[in-house]
């Protein structure tokens, strides 16, 4: 039967036919993610991952 891991601050109460693992805790089972997303109407927009070492940075 397939597993989904998850971390705590997510709002996952029951999964059907699903085994599941909860991350009390930051975890970094789950890697990191950086993403960037241009939109027409409010420009850049930047997000970067808690989990690792980084920030988000705007300049012209």
């Amino acid at each position: 039967m397939p597993t989904v891991a998850f971390e705590a601050d997510l709002a996952i109460d029951t999964l059907p036919n699903l085994n599941s693992r909860r991350f009390e805790e930051i975890s970094m089972y789950f890697g990191g993610v950086q993403a960037a997303l241009w939109s027409p109407r409010d420009g850049l927009l930047a997000a970067a991952d808690p989990r690792r070492a980084g920030g988000v940075a705007y300049g012209r």
